[in-house]
């Protein structure tokens, strides 16, 4: 009985079922598997926990799941029993258990209850702190997909979703009411289809630093003449993407032609783009509700050393910017709006899934640039 309990427990079944705020989309969310363009199975680190590297070790399986299994994983450099092995990617960036028709081996020989939680639960982010939520990151092209098919406004609705390991807690005490809030009036600003997207932001900024100030002065101020804001905007733009894509395997497809558009390019970038998108207004407002969710403004969640909600603001500014600039330049003449996807799903995967805000706000502060400036791209 005893050991019964031990292998119930070490399989990973303890279930943590709890009612979550979602974004109206997340109960419609299921992965596309193989039919998934650029799939989360290549181009990223997969860490395990040791507890599922024993596990998957030492599972009974197929003779070539197990000659996979053996040369898939290796011991991380620091390990922890949270991140204790890596997989060691084939040649061309994959995974080594993903199958020529994009498919996991793993999951299709044992189950999906078989792989690790990274695998099993990207791209949903759930947390109990300070309120039980959950969405799906943007950085997964089904996530833009499912916010793009129709163009109303993004609700949020209760759902029960059941995830196989306990929430963490928090260090940090979150004031809930103040969380629900600020983040409520952020959305409802958004979400103004009255104003122009960029005017959104703006006014989010000013209602931010009329609610507290600290941290604005740290940022410069938009002192650019209106004539070449645009042309300053795109220079201050390629700095941030050049410090990104400089250390972003991701980011640096894009490098070539970001850095040929810099140089060439004058007048309003969102203009342009707006050309090919009638509808890029809807496609922001709703790319925005959810990363304004999924990153737990304005508490920075995952980077409780940052305070102020000027750190808060100058990232938003800066997302906003960086998602013009590396669609004028990687998208092609006549493009689809899978291609806007494609293209923003992978800028997604820097700025939702690395320490994106402290990073760019320390650059923008050290290099003086304006987050209003940068609205005007």
């Amino acid at each position: 009985m005893y050991i019964a309990i031990l292998l119930y427990y070490y399989r990973g079944y303890m279930l943590y079922v709890k009612t979550f705020r979602t974004p109206d989309y997340y109960p419609r969310f299921t992965c596309k598997c193989g039919d998934c363009r650029s799939t989360c199975c290549g181009g990223w680190g997969i860490s395990l926990s040791l507890d599922e590297y024993l596990r998957l070790i030492g599972i009974d399986c197929s003779p070539e799941l197990r000659r996979r299994l053996d040369t898939a994983f290796h011991i991380a450099e620091n390990p922890s029993p949270e991140r204790y092995a890596l997989v060691t990617p084939r040649w061309n960036g994959r995974c080594p258990l993903q199958r020529e028709d994009g498919l996991c081996m793993l999951q299709r020989e044992c189950g999906e209850d078989m792989l690790p939680a990274v695998c099993r639960y990207y791209p949903r982010a759930p947390r109990a702190y300070p309120c039980f939520e959950c969405s799906a990151s943007a950085s997964c092209e089904r996530t833009l997909e499912l916010l793009f098919e129709s163009d109303d406004p993004v609700r949020f609705v209760e759902t029960e979703l059941t995830f196989s390991f306990e929430l963490p807690g928090s260090d940090v005490a979150i004031d809930a009411d103040y969380y629900i809030n600020m983040r409520s009036r952020a959305l409802a600003i958004i979400s103004d289809r009255t104003l122009d997207f960029s005017a959104r932001l703006k006014r989010l900024g000013a209602e931010l630093e009329a609610y507290d100030p600290r941290g604005f002065d740290q940022y410069a101020p938009d002192s650019t003449d209106s004539a070449t804001a645009a042309d300053s905007a795109i220079a201050d733009c390629s700095k941030l993407f050049s410090a990104l894509a400089s250390d972003s395997t991701t980011l640096s497809q894009y490098t070539e032609v970001c850095s040929t558009l810099a140089g060439s390019f004058h007048g309003s970038m969102y203009a342009a783009l707006a050309m090919k998108y009638p509808k890029l207004d809807i496609y922001l407002e709703k790319l925005f509700c959810n990363h304004i969710f999924y990153k737990g403004f304005p508490c920075s969640l995952d980077e409780p050393e940052r305070h102020t909600l000027a750190d808060e603001f100058a990232p938003l500014c800066a997302v906003y910017s960086l998602c013009i600039y590396v669609a004028v330049a990687a998208l092609p003449e006549s493009p689809s709006l899978f291609d806007l996807v494609d293209v923003w799903s992978k800028l997604f995967r820097v700025i939702e899934h690395s320490r994106f805000d402290p990073f760019i706000g320390t650059l923008m502060r050290r290099d003086k640039i304006s987050p209003y400036r940068l609205l005007s791209i």
